[in-house]
Parts: C-alpha cells; structure tokens; sequence
C-alpha cells in the first residue's frame, strides 16, 4: 500500500503539508515508508519527546542518497500529533525552544531540518521535513546519552540510527558500510568518461520511405489495371467426330460460373488484401536490401581501460530500427483467376476447391505483424513509441581502442530533406559517468515509393 498522495517531488510548502498530513489520516499504517514516520502522541516539552523526534530525524538523514531520492526528491518527514483514522494533535512549542532541545541529540553540526506547524481537523500537527542526503555527506551519530527516566530503553553517545522497512534502528555492519560509502564518495574526484562515437560515410543521407495514402493508392491503381488486363487461358478447338459433343459438355459444365460484377467484386476485395500488406512488404523488402544500415563505430581516446561500455541512442519521429536478423521474406496475396477462366474443379463433384495444402506458406507471414522489439546479447531495440530506442552492448574498449556496434537498419518516414537525430549516452562499469552527444544524419530528397519498391505486375501462370 502507499499513502494517496504525489511522491516524486518533494513537499515545502504549508498547503502541500497539511495535504501530506491528511493523506496520513486516510492512510493504513501500513502506508509507511522509509521517507515518512508519524507519532499520534508525543510531548515535546520532555526529554523523552526530544529524544524520540531526534531520534527519527537522524534515521532520515542517515539514508542512501539513491534509495532516499526515489521520494519526494529525497526529502524525509516526520510527523507528530497524527496517525492513520485519527488526528490526536500535539501542544504548540516555540520552535526556537525545540530546536535547542534537539540540539543536544542532533549534535552540531547535526542534520538540516525544519519545523512547521499546521492545522489539520482543526487541531495542530507538527511536520518536520529532513534534508535529502547526499553523496558526501558525513553519517549523524546520537550525540548526547539519552536514558528514559520510565524504564523505557535509551541509547548511548554514538549510536547510529538509520531507517529500515519504515522503522528506525541501530546501523547494521552493512548499513555503517554504506554510511562510510557515502561520505568516501563525495570526496573522490569527479570521473569523465571520454569516448567519441561516429558513424562512417556509407550511408551518407538516410533514404526515406513514403508511405502516405497518396503512395499506396497510387501503387493500388496500378495492381488494379493489372489483374482486370489478365486474360483467361485461350479454349482449345473442339475436336471433330464423336468426341465433339463430350468436350463441349465438358466446356460447359467447367466455364467459369461468376458474372463480370461479381469478378469485380473478387478483385476489389484482393486489393483490400493489397493494402494490409503492401506496407509490410515494403518493411521486408527495404530490410532485405539492407538500406539505412547504421554502423557505428566508438573509440577510446585515453589510455584507460573501459570495461563493459553499453551505448544508448534514442531516436524521435518517425523511424523504426530493426536488427540484421530480421525475417526478410514477402509475399502478396493472390489475384482472383481472370473472368473466363475455366473452373476445373466442377468436373469432380465432392471436390472442394480449396484443397487443404495449396495455400501459399507466406499467408500466415502476411498477416503477422512486424517485430517491434527485438533482445539480444549485443543489442536490444525498442520502437517505442514514442521513442525508439536502440542499447548496444560494446564490451570492453581498450585504451586507444575501437569497437564497432552490431550493425542495424533505420527504416525512415520522416520528409525528405529534413534530419534525424540520434542522441546518444554512453556508461562504463568502472566509471561513474555518462557520456552524452548526437549524430545528426541527413535524410536524401527524394522518397521511396510503394511504386518503386514493390511490383504491381502479375506473374504469368
């Protein structure tokens, strides 16, 4: 469960606070995290009130810089005077008097925090909000010996509080050594990571594809005025004698029983067929080409080692890539049989003319859908969308080294003339740091057209 409220930017402001507060009446208690503790009751005026405040605002600032900035951008809040179903509220305390009283627990200097009080069901509930952690940080130890005076467990100088599955406790061995981690970290020097990334000249633009209506329709018009030309196969003379009457019976039971209307029917609903899969095909016939292959290269230009280099690109607009081991092949549907053409299969009655077998094996490629995302071991490509997104696995790149990304393809869309960027980052195992940059590629003025790639002929039988 999570509490009903926006976590992923921090809360300051007194209205934002008392929507926190409140959110934590309609919450379970289950609903809390290690970015939130509250206290129905605690009375502050006390030691024992102190001490348990301070308590809860060491635990915050004691977190992992990275697990803490998942949450209201890292920042802590502890609240006192409410719980889930209930607002018990708390007895107003000059914050000034607060601070000095947490002063002696806190250490200084001690964390950052800051105290507010605000009204929630009418009653005053104090919302303390801790500062988000950072690489660098020193961890915060208990300053100041605290022994409750009823009986309750108290906690020695030094001890170190950390947030654990919503609860506060003493550091843990591991938890000491992310602590130790976190403040090592911002002491070392910052790390560049320096690698160029290029792509040779071939290709020099990117080609284009159309695949507006206009350039399909364009390619229908042209498969339509082919099927209507095909001519039916050519009668053979009836022979003379005895046989004539058979071969003319035979003739008549095998002509062909649609009208001209209902031929036209059958190759319009064959040009429907067309459309669904005249954009794959072109997908399967540019893919076999090759075209747009992208071969980028990466090199190391410093004499350290880069182990395990994994290059991002990211691509807007119209534009698919595809990995070289693609399925390639293509096919178009069937035209109907032109009118006229003798229909053998009424001479053998039982006999349906859809044999089962005789389809074509590329019908069931046909009405697939092209693959979108493709994982491998050297790369993983996601078309999105919005953004495609294509991971290279590079490996090592020794210094001074080169290594060359596993090949794919950029099916384009986008207007002739125009550009596609490729903004791109790179990381390493070793080094803490992001490479980032863009390849800019032209794409070519003139379009490929459904025209240009597929042909609207008809095979000859």
């Amino acid at each position: 469960m999570a509490l009903n409220i926006e976590v992923h930017e921090g809360l300051r402001r007194p209205a934002d606070l008392v929507k926190l507060a409140e959110a934590v009446v309609a919450g379970k208690d289950e609903d809390e995290a290690d970015w939130i503790e509250w206290k129905s009751a605690l009375d502050l005026t006390t030691p024992e009130g102190a001490f348990s405040l301070a308590r809860q605002i060491l635990g915050s600032a004691n977190r992992h810089p990275d697990h803490a900035a998942r949450f209201m951008a890292g920042l802590g809040y502890v609240l006192v005077g409410v719980e889930p179903g209930s607002v018990e509220g708390v007895t107003l305390i000059d914050l000034a008097r607060l601070d000095a009283a947490l002063d002696k627990y806190l250490g200084n200097p001690g964390p950052v925090w800051a105290g507010i009080f605000v009204e929630v069901q009418g009653k005053d509930v104090l919302v303390v909000t801790v500062e988000s952690p950072r690489w660098g940080d020193r961890f915060y130890p208990l300053a100041k010996t605290f022994q409750s005076e009823k009986g309750k467990p108290g906690a020695d100088a030094g001890t170190v509080f950390v947030r654990r599955q919503a609860r506060t406790l003493p550091a843990g061995p591991g938890e000491l050594q992310m602590l130790q981690d976190r403040l090592l970290r911002g002491q070392q020097p910052e790390q560049s990571l320096d690698l160029d990334v290029e792509w040779p000249a071939d290709p020099a633009v990117l080609t284009p594809l159309d695949l507006s209506a206009d350039g399909i329709n364009a390619w229908i018009f042209q498969r339509r005025e082919a099927v209507l030309a095909i001519e039916p196969p050519p009668e053979e003379p009836l022979p003379e004698g005895t046989a004539r009457m058979q071969a003319a019976m035979a003739r008549a039971i095998r002509a062909d029983p649609r009208s001209r209307e209902q031929y036209e029917e059958e190759v319009e609903a064959h040009l429907q067929k067309c459309r669904k899969a005249v954009p794959q095909a072109i997908l399967r016939k540019v893919l076999g080409q090759q075209l747009n292959l992208m071969n980028l290269r990466v090199t190391n230009p410093t004499v350290r080692n880069l182990p395990d280099v994994e290059l991002t690109l990211q691509i807007e607009g119209r534009v698919l890539a595809y990995d070289e081991g693609e399925d390639t092949e293509w096919s178009l549907p069937r035209p109907p049989k032109a009118h006229g053409t003798p229909d053998m299969s009424r001479l053998f009655s039982g006999l349906s003319p859809d044999v089962p077998g005789l389809a074509s094996p590329l019908s069931r490629l046909l009405s697939s859908s092209p693959s979108v995302s493709l994982k491998g071991l050297r790369i993983d490509i996601d078309n999105g969308p919005p953004v495609t997104t294509v991971t290279l696995q590079l490996g090592d790149i020794r210094p001074h080294g080169v290594a060359n990304a596993t090949p794919f393809m950029l099916v384009v869309a986008e207007e002739p003339g125009s550009t596609v960027t490729l903004n791109w980052s790179a990381t390493s195992t070793r080094v803490d740091a992001r490479r980032e940059g863009e390849l800019v590629v032209p794409v070519a003025d003139h379009a490929l057209a459904p025209l240009d790639l597929i042909p609207y002929e008809i095979d000859a039988p």
